[in-house]
C-alpha cells in the first residue's frame, strides 16, 4: 500500500457507513496500520509536543510500578514511558507489535483486535486507552473484554479527541502536520460515561486537558494550563477527554 492510497483509503473510510461486519473492518484496518507502522515516527516528529503531553498526562493518572496493559499501544513508547513493573501492550497491528517488541525487549506485547482480546489468568491495575476509541468498530465489546481483565480496584484511563477537535485535525492533516487517519467514531464525554457503565465500570473523574494539538510557543502552554478550568465540560474543552474508570462490583463477593 502507498502513501497516497493509504490516505484515500483513509479518507474513504471517515466519509463512508463503517463497516458491517467485524472482520471486514478487521482486515481494512489492520492493513492500514501495518502501512503506518512504517511512517509513524516521521508523522510523531512533525507533532512532537501532543505526544508528550499525552505521555505526561498517562503518567500523572498512572503510578510508576504499576501493572498496566495498553490496548492500541502502538509502538509501545506510551507504555514504556509508564515505567510499569508488569507492562503489556495490545495491537491489532501485526508491524506496530514487531517494531514495539524491537524497541521495548522488556515488556510484553500482543497481536489481537481490542474486540477480541483475551488474555486469560490476567489482571492489571490500570489500563490504558489512548487516542483509541475513535478507530474501535465497536467500543462496547472492547469494554466488556477488560472486565476479565479487571480487578476491583483496576482503573481504565482513556484520552481520546473532543468532537471540537474534527475542523482542526482536517486543518492539520491539510497543512501536512497530521497524517490522514481512519476515525470512524467521534464520541462525547457523555456517551463514553454510558458505555463503561453498561460494561459495569463506573466514572470516578473526567476532564479535558488539552486545548490545542500542536505546539504554539506561548499560546500551547497558556491554552494546555488553561484547560484545566476551562468553564466547560470535559469533552468540549480539550481534544483529550481523560477518564479514569474502576470496576464496579455487582453484588456481594461478586464481581462482574
Amino acid at each position: 500500500m502507498t502513501a497516497s492510497d493509504a490516505i484515500r483509503w483513509a479518507r474513504r473510510v471517515r466519509g463512508e457507513r463503517p463497516p458491517a461486519a467485524l472482520d471486514e473492518y478487521l482486515s481494512g484496518f489492520e492493513a492500514f496500520f501495518n502501512d503506518y507502522a512504517g511512517r509513524v515516527d516521521y508523522w510523531r516528529t512533525r507533532n512532537p509536543g501532543y505526544h508528550s503531553t499525552i505521555a505526561s498526562l498517562a503518567r500523572f493518572y498512572v503510578p510508576r510500578g504499576a501493572r498496566v496493559l495498553e490496548v492500541g499501544c502502538g509502538t509501545g513508547d506510551l507504555l514504556a514511558s509508564l515505567e510499569p513493573s508488569e507492562g503489556v501492550g495490545v495491537d491489532l497491528s501485526g508491524a506496530m507489535v514487531e517494531q514495539a517488541t524491537r524497541r521495548h525487549p522488556d515488556l510484553e506485547f500482543h497481536h489481537a483486535a481490542a474486540e477480541k482480546l483475551e488474555l486469560p489468568g490476567r489482571t492489571f491495575d490500570y489500563i490504558v486507552l489512548s487516542d483509541l476509541v475513535g478507530y474501535l468498530f465497536d467500543i462496547r465489546a472492547a469494554l466488556d473484554q477488560l472486565r476479565a481483565l479487571s480487578h476491583p480496584g483496576t482503573r481504565i484511563v482513556i484520552n481520546w479527541y473532543s468532537r471540537v477537535w474534527q475542523p482542526v485535525v482536517q486543518l492539520l492533516e491539510a497543512l501536512g502536520l497530521k497524517y490522514p487517519l481512519p476515525l470512524l467514531n467521534w464520541t462525547t464525554v457523555g456517551d463514553i460515561e454510558n458505555l463503561l457503565r453498561l460494561a459495569g465500570f463506573e466514572t470516578v473523574r473526567s476532564r479535558g486537558h488539552i486545548l490545542l494539538p500542536l505546539r504554539l510557543g506561548p499560546i500551547s502552554r497558556w491554552s494546555t494550563a488553561s484547560s484545566r478550568t476551562f468553564p466547560c465540560s470535559a469533552g468540549s474543552c480539550g481534544p483529550t477527554g481523560s477518564l479514569p474508570g474502576r470496576s464496579r462490583s455487582r453484588g456481594p463477593g461478586r464481581r462482574a
